[in-house]
């Protein structure tokens, strides 16, 4: 998870590229930005913010940079992601995902041995988990929907295991980027 940031500045700079590219036909990239950049701030040892970077873009597309960094960066708004981002040698599609949800309060069971904090609708609700039950046993991939959960509980003398997807009641739709088949990018 720390990584994220790292991850969305990538997004933002296929975005800018793509914006680049597409109005200057090609012939100014996020590359050329970036030397642009650097030869400023090295020439005029200014630091490099929002409009210094702006500034290193084409007169043409300046404000549309601008607004980019404003939005996605300054105010957090979500990063379109499409093919242009990333070259002609790539495809988006957009594929549905679950967030992991084990649907209780894991800390506090694990610590406690007895099952808290169950949410109401949620698949460990659908799959039988109350609160107040005795844990004996848990096992999960943490972060991973896809992978079976389950606990080991006790009530009396009986012991059971429960199983269940760990993950939200409902997808995102997440852009999935693939290679197109027999593309090669340009040396």
């Amino acid at each position: 998870m720390n990584r994220y940031p790292y991850y969305q500045g990538h997004v933002i700079a296929g975005f800018l590229d793509g914006q680049l590219r597409s109005a200057t036909r090609d012939k100014f990239s996020i590359d050329s930005l970036m030397f642009g950049l650097y030869r400023t701030v090295r020439a005029t040892s200014r630091k490099v913010d929002d409009s210094v970077f702006a500034a290193a873009a084409p007169a043409t597309i300046r404000s549309a940079v601008r607004d980019s960094i404003a939005g996605f960066v300054v105010a957090g708004n979500t990063i379109p992601v499409t093919a242009e981002s990333f070259g002609k040698c790539l495809d988006v599609r957009t594929e549905q995902m679950y967030q992991f949800d084990l649907g209780f309060d894991a800390t506090a069971s694990t610590r406690d041995r007895v099952v808290s904090g169950v949410k109401l609708g949620s698949t460990a609700d659908s799959a039988g988990i109350q609160n107040g039950t005795r844990l004996r046993g848990w096992s999960w991939f943490n972060g991973d929907p896809k992978r079976s959960a389950s606990i080991r509980v006790s009530a009396g003398d009986s012991t059971r295991t429960i199983a269940w997807l760990p993950r939200s009641n409902s997808a995102i739709d997440v852009p999935q980027i693939t290679v197109r088949a027999g593309c090669r990018p340009a040396s």
